[in-house]
């Protein structure tokens, strides 16, 4: 078994010729010392081949595996000089695939041709987060994340915060014309806060009735067993019910 490392190649490598290697390091915590008792060389190849840039390696030494940590060095072998650490990503699942897939879908023609796969990749990360920390809170990841009736709220906000991770920039980039005398503001920043408003007016509702209906079916609380009450309001009642009236109170404020 095998696996396999990605990388792309900065600028700043590229415009100096005199790196012709890249150097692959792997340690099993990412906080690990560098080079001293944590990360360890792992491989060794060359920057390019037949005049194209390596961007991958195949990490086939013992122990190797996605939950390991991996960084590059570009290497000068002739002056034996390497640069900083650059960070290193791995071969997309084919389920991230097919969300990026969907979400692709429910992109404008116009954002299609533009946003790549790294960017969609980010987006799942970000809707992950957002679908974890509507109460009941919960830690899924991309592997854990349900399936069935839920996964169209991981396209949507992968569609939804792809946008807004990629293209925030833009309100900052409000622009000024002078013609005679006469200025124009072009107010873009103010047009995204619209768009941002409205798109989450309609998805996070969405997420929150998705939430309690997991909550539900995977009875999260119910392990908590009960609570005794008074005679008069008929003796017990469920923790997990109790979970369920804090939800319900929690999406009514």
């Amino acid at each position: 078994m095998s696996t396999r490392v990605k990388w792309l190649i900065p600028a700043i490598i590229q415009a100096d010729v005199q790196y012709n290697k890249i150097r692959l390091f792997r340690a099993n915590t990412e906080q690990s010392a560098q080079e001293a008792g944590g990360y360890e060389l792992k491989k060794t190849v060359d920057i390019q081949t037949g005049g194209v840039y390596n961007t991958y390696v195949d990490d086939d030494t013992t122990d190797n595996g996605k939950n390991k940590y991996y960084y590059i060095r570009f290497f000068k072998s002739v002056q034996v000089v390497e640069s900083d650490i650059y960070l290193t990503f791995f071969e997309i699942t084919p389920r991230e695939l097919r969300i990026i897939n969907q979400a692709y879908t429910f992109m404008p023609t116009k954002l299609q041709g533009i946003l790549v796969q790294e960017d969609y990749r980010a987006g799942i990360k970000l809707a992950i987060d957002a679908f974890n920390v509507v109460p009941p809170i919960t830690q899924f990841d991309i592997n854990g994340y349900p399936y069935y009736g839920y996964e169209i709220f991981l396209a949507l906000g992968t569609c939804v915060f792809t946008v807004l991770y990629k293209y925030m920039y833009i309100a900052f980039k409000d622009f000024q014309f002078t013609d005679s005398g006469l200025s124009f503001n072009v107010a873009r920043g103010e047009k995204i806060n619209t768009v941002v408003d409205k798109l989450m007016g309609i998805y996070n509702p969405l997420l929150k009735a998705a939430k309690l209906d997991l909550m539900s079916e995977i009875q999260m609380g119910s392990g908590l067993g009960t609570f005794q009450l008074p005679i008069s309001m008929g003796g017990r009642i469920s923790a997990g019910l109790l979970n369920v009236l804090d939800v319900f109170t929690h999406f009514s404020q």
